[in-house]
Formats: structure tokens, C-alpha cells, sequence
């Protein structure tokens, strides 16, 4: 399975495809590939903060002699209204050693950004996770704790319900003397700090990379649990795991879930090695699974005007995958393959335009962000 670490190992994998050109993208389906001001790196999420703004998230990569040298973390912003495209936004988190993994937003003056922890050289076990809060006014750090043995964290998911309210999930490797453990685990933010909270499945066999809140009483968390899919849910006072979900086999796993109310709840992810993708919805009262075409992984979900569409990569080929439901039926977004491997990270839809976002490798190895757009009704 491809993890959603999002690491740089996986963007390396060569494909057999041939590179795309920009006017090529552009010439895909209306497809037209947007110029960010980020040479290489991996913009790995959006998020709609206003009517006509846009904001994105990723990391910067500095690279010597083609070896990974730096991560940075970035800050972008779009607003429709200017024709300006993709602007840099400056936070106190552009020097710091990290990605930001996730965005998300409870409007224009309540914006998180999550990454990872910094062990640095030599290592420094416990190190905290880095976040940063955008208030409307001001941007402020804030470190997300993690037990003392820690080696490395990663906080992927993150879901902003008030400047009280937020949630994130994520991964940590912890160190006992020479054995090293992987493991999840779930932080709230209640206004001062991030805290973390007990899990109700075990963390050190679990992966969460997803979470959506609908609110303060129905908050969704999505990964895997022993190499199975596994959901948790927190009704305003405990988490429990959702019990007989349809698809929990061996090798399956969510990487993504969205939730648009407690009656419409999304998730996805890839059904194994020898399959194809995973998509389930809750209507409410139960999940179902939604059988999906073609033999992606699905890493975003966002609402269309004409369904719902899922985001992600095609694991034989290494092309980018997307694909559109209705309820009833499938179709093909045709997403525009720009190098020999793409790896789509998230999606967001509103305005009559659907943006991707997340990076491609060339063939010389190097990662370059992607972000590519078209009208959509």
C-alpha cells in the first residue's frame, strides 16, 4: 500500500509514462496547469477560506547534487477575483525543517496548518509536531506534543470546526532501546493548546491519516487498524470505533474522509495490492460500499456541483486518477498525467472550478509541484 506520509521515496518510483508539457495539460479536457511560486515540493492540500479565495499547503524542497537537502514548509493563497493566481503567503513556519501535511479552514480568520516534528541532527527525541493557527489578523505557532521516546510524528489530517474546536490525526515512531514502534494518534486544539486523546482501538496498530468534522458532536477518523480499514467516531464526549464496516479486509486502507453533515459521509482509500480503489459512504444509518472503476488510490475527496469526486493515482502506471459520482453513475475527470509518476493529494470545488493539487516527478527525479484547474458545472 502507499502510505499517506506523502514521502518523497514514493514520487521516485518511475513509471513508463511520457512527460507531459504544460500546453499538453492544458489541452487535456480543459485542464490548465497553474504556475506556483514553489520550484519543487509537494502541495499537499487545500481548502476554501472565502467565496473567492483559496488557500494551499505543502513544503518546499532544497535539494544539493539531487539529495534532499531542506523541507520547508509552504503557504499559498488564490483569489479569483484578482486574476493574480497563486501568491505566497508568509507565516512564521517558512523556516522551520518540516512539511505541512494538511490545511483547513472554519473561514477566512480561523485557518490550521499541520506538519511534522523536527528530531534534528543529532536527534533529539520528544521533539513537538509543528502547527500554525491563522487568526484573520495574525499567524501563530503552535507545537502539538508528543511522548518523550519519540523518534518522528506527523500530524496528516486536520478539521477546523472554531478557533476552540480542531482536530487532527496522525502517525509517531517511538524508540525503546533498540526497537523502534509505529503507531497513530488523535490531538484536539480547545482554544489554548493542543492535547492529546485517548484512542479507542490500539494505537500502536493503527495508521489514521483522514479526519472531518460536521460538528462538535460528530467528528469522523480514517486510516487502518492491523492492515484493515477502520473508522473512528466521536460523538461530543467519546471516540469509538465504527463497528462492521463493509469492506474490512486484509491490505485495505482509508486515506481520506469527508464529511458534509452527520447524514453524508464519505471514505476512501485502495481495497490492496491486488485491487482497486475503496470508496464507502454512512447515510446515517449504515455504511455501504460504492464500487468504484479503475485501479486508483484515492487520497481527496470534495463535493462538485454534478457529485462527488475522488482524487488520487493509479497505482499500476503511476497516472493521476479521478473520477465523479452522482449517485449513480461514474465519470472520468480525465486528469492530465504532467510527469512519470503524479501523485494528486487533494482537490477542492467551488465557483464552477475544480483544482488539484500535489506534485509529479519527472524523469530526471526531481519533484515539482502540481496544480492544474478546470471549469467545472
Amino acid at each position: 500500500m502507499f502510505s499517506k506520509t506523502r514521502s518523497i521515496s514514493a514520487l521516485a518510483a518511475a513509471g513508463a509514462l511520457a512527460v507531459m508539457t504544460a500546453g499538453g495539460a492544458q489541452a487535456a479536457a480543459g485542464w490548465q496547469q497553474e504556475p506556483v511560486p514553489v520550484p519543487s515540493g509537494n502541495i499537499a492540500a487545500l481548502v476554501r477560506v472565502a467565496p473567492h479565495v483559496t488557500w494551499a499547503a505543502g513544503f518546499q524542497v532544497t535539494s544539493t547534487g539531487g539529495k534532499t537537502e531542506r523541507l520547508n514548509p509552504v503557504v499559498l493563497s488564490r483569489d479569483d477575483r484578482t486574476g493574480q493566481g497563486w501568491q505566497r503567503v508568509v507565516t512564521p513556519g517558512d523556516t522551520v525543517r518540516s512539511r505541512v501535511n494538511a490545511i483547513s479552514a472554519h473561514g477566512k480568520d480561523d485557518v490550521w496548518v499541520v506538519g511534522d516534528n523536527d528530531s534534528g541532527n543529532p536527534v533529539v527525541y520528544g521533539a513537538p509536531i509543528f502547527t500554525e493557527h491563522w487568526d484573520g489578523h495574525a499567524w501563530k505557532t503552535a507545537s502539538a506534543p508528543v511522548p518523550s521516546d519519540t523518534l518522528s510524528a506527523n500530524l496528516l489530517g486536520v478539521s477546523t470546526l472554531n478557533q476552540h474546536d480542531a482536530w487532527a490525526v496522525g502517525a509517531v515512531q517511538r524508540v525503546d532501546g533498540n526497537v523502534f514502534t509505529g503507531g497513530s494518534m488523535i490531538e484536539h486544539w480547545d482554544g489554548t493548546s493542543w492535547q492529546p486523546v485517548k484512542m479507542p482501538v490500539d494505537p500502536a496498530a493503527t495508521y489514521l491519516s483522514s479526519i472531518a468534522a460536521s460538528g462538535p458532536n460528530d467528528v469522523w477518523a480514517a486510516g487502518s487498524l492491523n492492515q484493515q480499514t477502520v473508522i473512528l467516531h466521536f460523538d461530543g464526549k467519546t471516540w469509538s470505533r465504527v463497528p462492521n464496516l463493509p469492506t474490512a479486509t486484509g491490505g485495505s486502507e482509508f486515506d481520506t474522509i469527508a464529511a458534509d453533515g452527520p447524514n453524508d459521509v464519505w471514505a476512501a482509500g485502495d481495497s490492496g495490492p491486488a485491487s482497486g480503489p475503496l470508496v464507502e459512504h454512512f447515510d446515517g444509518h449504515r455504511w455501504s460500499q460504492v464500487a468504484a472503476p479503475g485501479t486508483g488510490e484515492i487520497f481527496a475527496i470534495t463535493k462538485t456541483c454534478s457529485g462527488t469526486a475522488f482524487i488520487g493515482y493509479t497505482r499500476n502506471t503511476g497516472a493521476p486518477y479521478g473520477e465523479v459520482f452522482d449517485g449513480r453513475t461514474w465519470t472520468d475527470l480525465n486528469l492530465p498525467a504532467l510527469g512519470v509518476f503524479d501523485s494528486p493529494y487533494s482537490a477542492v470545488a467551488d465557483g464552477g472550478t475544480l483544482t488539484v493539487s500535489g506534485a509529479y516527478d519527472t524523469s530526471d527525479g526531481a519533484m515539482h509541484p502540481l496544480m492544474i484547474s478546470r471549469p467545472y458545472n
